[in-house]
């Protein structure tokens, strides 16, 4: 499990890198070659890519209602949906360590972000008993955290001067 680990997270440095070093993905025209690994292009890197990651775990929520609405089921959409929401809450936390800047309103978010993940975690591998099960999965399955949470980023990112 920790060889995986550490290479999935070789995987991401080096994604990060190489997004972070394409000129499509950095804002402004920045120049690159500034900051070494851990330098602001990295951080740059990591957030397109907890970005991506946020909108595919975010996709599961209209996923849901077209399911309930339409009865349409695709059968990997939870694993999809846990996948990105490890991936996003991941990147997003490297993101927040190397960025150059922060404030209470994208820590906010960071932290919603972790609650969803740890309580998406507790209920995978039922690691509560029965009653906090069903008041886990009300408090992970409410759209209102996903939404503050949004809204949190978005604010914090603004207020964020480049």
């Amino acid at each position: 499990m920790l060889t995986l680990t550490a290479s999935m997270f070789l995987l991401v440095a080096q994604t990060a890198m190489a997004v972070s070093q394409d000129g499509m993905f950095l804002a402004d025209g920045d120049e690159t070659g500034e900051g070494g690994l851990f330098g602001e292009e990295f951080s740059e890197g990591l957030a397109k890519l907890a970005f991506i990651a946020l909108a595919i775990n975010g996709a599961y929520i209209p996923y849901k209602w077209a399911r309930a609405a339409l009865g349409i089921r695709i059968k990997q959409a939870l694993p999809i949906h846990m996948l990105a929401g490890y991936a996003s809450t991941g990147l997003g936390l490297l993101h927040a360590v190397t960025a150059e800047a922060s404030n209470a309103p994208l820590w906010l978010g960071m932290g919603l972000m972790v609650y969803a993940t740890v309580g998406g975690l507790l209920l995978k591998y039922r690691w509560v008993p029965g009653r906090a099960m069903k008041a886990g999965l009300l408090l992970h399955a409410q759209r209102m955290v996903f939404w503050v949470l949004l809204a949190a980023l978005f604010v914090g990112h603004l207020l964020v001067e480049d």
